[in-house]
């Protein structure tokens, strides 16, 4: 691999992970994104440009997950990824989300299983 492709690649993905664009995301990793590059200030690429999106704020935690719903497979998708989900979250955030997704996605939103995901937390 050249040096600039190299670059372009790092910046790619580290703005991905950054800027949650989770289903982006999905496909550089799929696709071969070396999950071992870094930054010019030595942080990982997995965790964005500051080295900060790690635990509840990783590219792939559950409510980056519920953030990123677009159909009804995504859905199920994180709302298992809620219903594993051991980390402390902010249920405010966690409420807000789901209220959004319901609002854009109310013909096969679960608002039964997303009841009983914030009654969880």
């Amino acid at each position: 691999m050249n040096a600039t492709l190299c670059i372009t690649n790092i910046i790619w993905q580290i703005r991905s992970i950054e800027y949650d664009f989770y289903f982006q995301n999905v496909f550089l990793l799929t696709s071969g994104a070396d999950q071992s590059l870094t930054n010019a200030d030595g942080h990982p690429a997995m965790l964005g440009i500051d080295g900060k999106k790690s635990g509840v704020e990783a590219w792939d935690h559950a409510m980056q997950k519920l953030k990123a719903v677009r159909d009804e497979a995504s859905m199920q998708d994180a709302f298992a990824a809620l219903e594993a989900c051991t980390d402390e979250l902010d249920k405010g955030m966690l409420g807000m989300t789901g209220m959004k997704k319901k609002k854009q996605y109310k013909e096969w939103w679960d608002v039964k299983r997303f009841t009983e995901i914030m009654s969880k937390f």
